[in-house]
């Protein structure tokens, strides 16, 4: 009986111990992830961040594979498009990488354009756009930019967290002033990104060591509050500055939601 009993004490001290050096090693492990990040936030230039995306978008077959292309949207996408596109009939669609917007809006019978700035993903969209015999302009752009010469739409979707790629306030509010030409009056855009619900240690530790490195190296490029570098960069952002780079476009927020996936709808003035 008291061998039992002596058993399940230690075994509950097992326990207990797990839990805390548990605790101990996923902070430490989170503290040295972001001690990563912010060191090569630091060292890496803008050219060579985007580099860096292009480059991950160009190993990662996932987004390739024909059952992704063929998915459908994601449930919050299709939420925001039956509910604010009721009225359009054309969209043009930013960073639509494979295609899979495009083919789930043409289920829907929406007709779209594109772009995107990589290569790699272009062709594999023309290919499944032409499989499935859907008339879509697809165009490549350069990191950051809108074409010019594509029209006048009824609705703008920004694809999956590619908003999230670009880098800084001052160039996402470019893009989008560039995205902007291309949507009649009161037109909704719908954009999406990684959201930042709170300011935690992560983030603030990545964003002194990287900004202290850039000063060191007297680099003009700024670095955000909720910047990262894990496999490629991403910006997590909150909703004050998703409304503030809208307005700066010549957009008005309708729609915020950080539930499922960051995303906004806006409506152009």
């Amino acid at each position: 009986m008291n061998s039992h009993k002596d058993q399940t004490r230690r075994g509950s001290w097992f326990i207990k111990g797990f839990l805390f050096t548990n605790r101990l090693v996923r902070r430490f492990y989170t503290l040295v992830l972001a001690l990563h990040q912010g060191f090569w936030l630091g060292i890496l230039n803008k050219q060579s961040i985007v580099q860096l995306v292009d480059k991950s978008y160009d190993l990662f077959s996932g987004y390739r594979s024909n059952d992704y292309l063929h998915s459908g949207l994601f449930p919050w996408e299709k939420y925001s498009v039956e509910t604010y596109f009721k009225e359009c009939e054309t969209i043009l669609v930013g960073a639509a990488g494979g295609g899979r917007e495009i083919i789930a809006l043409h289920k829907m019978d929406y007709h779209t354009d594109a772009f995107d700035c990589n290569r790699q993903m272009i062709a594999v969209a023309e290919a499944a756009l032409k499989t499935e015999q859907i008339d879509c302009r697809y165009e490549y752009a350069e990191p950051d930019q809108v074409p010019e010469n594509f029209g006048i739409y009824d609705g703008l979707i920004m694809g999956w967290a590619g908003y999230s790629h670009i880098i800084g306030q001052a160039d996402r509010i470019k893009f989008l002033k560039e995205f902007r030409q291309h949507i009649r009056m009161d037109g909704v855009v719908l954009i999406s990104f990684f959201a930042r619900k709170n300011n935690s240690t992560s983030f603030k530790v990545t964003y002194a060591l990287g900004h202290l490195i850039r000063k060191i190296r007297f680099s003009r490029e700024n670095l955000e509050l909720g910047d990262t570098l894990i496999e490629f960069y991403l910006h997590y952002f909150n909703q004050a500055e998703v409304e503030h780079e809208l307005s700066s476009a010549g957009f008005a927020l309708v729609y915020y939601s950080d539930a499922g996936f960051g995303h906004a709808i806006a409506r152009a003035l």
